[in-house]
């Protein structure tokens, strides 16, 4: 009987705006390297800057979220360098999977 009546935790304002600022953020909402200023987030949430600030840190933590002291939170950005790598090797198992496949119609 007692596991009826057991009320569920509503979620922390927290929560909810570290969801929906991930998802704003995935989603494209946000350009990379764009600037988040905390003041706008929680208007568009309707909540205090406070959850808003927690859920940047929290971001912050998952790589989302770069916060600088003095300048603001922005979305994370990606360097040339880390993206450079993934081309040449999806490009090179791509042209070994073409000349793999025409000696094998070669061979037919």
């Amino acid at each position: 009987m007692t596991e009826t009546l057991r009320l569920k935790r509503p979620q922390l304002l927290t929560d909810l705006a570290c969801e929906r600022i991930r998802e704003a953020i995935v989603g494209g909402e946000f350009k990379l390297g764009e600037q988040m200023s905390e003041a706008q987030l929680a208007q568009r949430l309707g909540v205090s800057k406070t959850p808003v600030r927690e859920a940047l840190l929290r971001l912050k933590g998952d790589g989302l979220v770069e916060i600088h002291p003095q300048r603001g939170s922005f979305v994370f950005s990606l360097t040339p360098a880390q993206v450079t790598p993934r081309w040449p090797s999806t490009s090179r198992s791509r042209s070994r999977r073409r000349r793999s496949s025409q000696g094998a119609s070669r061979g037919s």
